[in-house]
């Protein structure tokens, strides 16, 4: 079962194993944690106000750097999104890892137009 926080009523768990089993386990990450059921839940992230705390997707090790993995999925709430993907840009290149946006077909211009419209270093991966 999903945590419920910002952002994530709007995700269906199914998306977030697919994600697991294709784009994270394959390429060798360790220590997964995943904002899904039968995984440990990655801690929730907020800025210094400390008001909006959001729950990454999943987080992942590689060479001891910790990457950030996004589910993009089409919503109205784009500055919402912008917002959660911007921290969690930050956070990756603070800790030399990388944040991936991973967005299933039919979803991949709507991230890709985040990413430019906000300026975000994120590395698009389609699934």
């Amino acid at each position: 079962m999903i945590k419920e926080g910002m952002l994530t009523n709007t995700k269906d768990e199914r998306w977030i194993h697919q994600m697991l089993s294709k784009v994270i386990r394959p390429r060798g990450y360790e220590q997964i944690r995943a904002n899904a059921e039968g995984y440990e839940l990655p801690a929730a992230l907020s800025r210094k106000d400390g008001e909006i705390a959001y729950i990454p997707d999943a987080t992942a090790v590689l060479h001891g750097r910790k990457c950030y993995f996004e589910l993009a999925l089409k919503t109205e709430r784009v500055r919402e999104v912008a917002s959660k993907w911007k921290l969690m840009s930050m956070l990756a290149a603070a800790r030399e890892g990388q944040f991936f946006i991973v967005a299933p077909r039919g979803h991949v211009a709507f991230a890709e137009k985040i990413l430019k419209q906000h300026h975000i270093l994120a590395a698009v991966v389609r699934i």
